[in-house]
Order: C-alpha cells, then structure tokens, then sequence
C-alpha cells in the first residue's frame, strides 16, 4: 500500500513523499472519544494583538496563509505540533492557543492501555493500569509503560509514554508507536532520509527499521512522557 505522507500544505518538515507498506489510521477502539464540529482557537485573537497579518504570521512560523487561515477557524485541527510553532511568535505557550483569555490548562487523566516494546518489535500487551495526569495532546490520548532501552535517551522505563492516535503522520525527528502485521509493536524515532525509524539509545546494539521492508501501521506520535516524582 502506497501512501502520501503529506498533508497538503506547503510546511517543509511534513514528509513530502509516498513511503510503501505503511498504514495511517486513527484507532478509535484504543481510546473511543470523538470531537464533533470545529474547535476553537486563539489563533486569530492573539495575531490581531500582535498587530500582524496571517501572511506575517505563516512567514514567521514557516508555512503559508491559507494554512493559518485552516488553523484559526478550525478548518484545520490545531495539534500541538502546530500549537509549538506558532506560540513562540504569538508572545504565549503553546498551550494557551487552545484556552479563552483567563483559562488555565486543565489537568486531565489519561488511561494507561498497557505496554510498548522500545527494542525490537515485540507482541503488543493490553494492561490497563490506572491513568496518568497531563496537559497535553487532543481527545484520545492514552499512555504506555515503556519496555527496553532502545530509546531511553528519551523515553525509559520509569515513565509512561503518551500516545496520541491523532497524529499519525510522519514528521522527521518525532516519536511514533507503530505495529506489524504480526501485532507487533515498537516505539521509534522517524527519520525521513532514507525513511527509517530509529533507536535513540545508549545502546548501541540497536539497529534502524527501514520502512518498505515490511507493511505496519502508525497507532499514534509520542507527544510526551510522564515520569512520577
């Protein structure tokens, strides 16, 4: 199966090319919320305070005007990724793009669904284990308890992973859980030239997946980790 890893937009990091044997879906059975309509930004509000156009707002953040546009009446889905680029040029955290004037960021408890091999592909395991507090990510985030070192320069296993089934396309440099045909799961960094996923370890006994070499389906990005105090 061929798909377009791009989302239309003129965004140089999104990964402008078809990769094989790769599946993007959105995962409802994991974490069954949905969000219907448009969802409201400050986007608009806090470019208007900053006395600058949604032409001088796409240059500073590296992408077009008919994509703030998308992005400030919803058309398109304001996702943290997003929320990271444009906050820094808009004099707020990234958080506070998706808040009326005067909210704070809710904390919110996400589930724990169970575990995610960092090392080799490894047979997916359902443990649901509690939840996990966070500010982060859309709906249907949900957290995994991290197995194996090969990325625990930047996910360990003290932590928990959090997941989001909403991000599922591949930008060079993030994290994503993706499993086999077999169900078999790895979490791995992206790297778009050549496509691969990537270790980022201390050890360094782990090897790159080259992408094409076998179909797997990207179940989310990892957007953040959790560590208990």
């Amino acid at each position: 199966m061929i798909v377009q890893l791009h989302d239309g937009s003129s965004d140089p990091q999104w990964v402008n090319r078809s990769i094989p044997n790769v599946t993007r879906i959105h995962s409802p059975a994991i974490y069954p919320v949905r969000v219907k309509g448009r969802m409201a930004n400050r986007i608009r509000t806090l470019r208007e305070e900053k006395q600058l156009t949604r032409a001088a707002l796409a240059a500073l953040a590296g992408t077009g005007a008919t994509q703030i546009n998308k992005l400030e009446t919803g058309e398109r889905r304001l996702s943290d990724h997003w929320a990271q680029r444009l906050a820094p040029h808009l004099g707020v955290e990234p958080y506070e793009l998706f808040m009326d004037a005067g909210q704070t960021r809710t904390v919110r408890w996400v589930p724990i669904i169970g575990e995610v091999s960092c090392g080799n592909l490894t047979e997916a395991i359902e443990r649901p284990d509690g939840f996990v507090p966070t500010t982060s990510g859309g709906p249907r985030v949900f957290a995994l308890k991290p197995r194996g070192d090969s990325m625990n320069l930047l996910i360990d296993e003290s932590g928990y992973a959090l997941v989001d089934p909403d991000q599922v396309d591949l930008i060079d440099g993030k994290v994503y859980v993706v499993v086999n045909g077999q169900n078999e799961t790895t979490a791995k960094r992206f790297r778009a030239s050549p496509a691969r996923l990537v270790p980022c370890s201390t050890n360094d006994t782990h090897t790159d997946i080259v992408i094409g070499s076998e179909p797997f389906t990207v179940v989310g990005r990892i957007i953040e980790v959790v560590r208990p105090v």
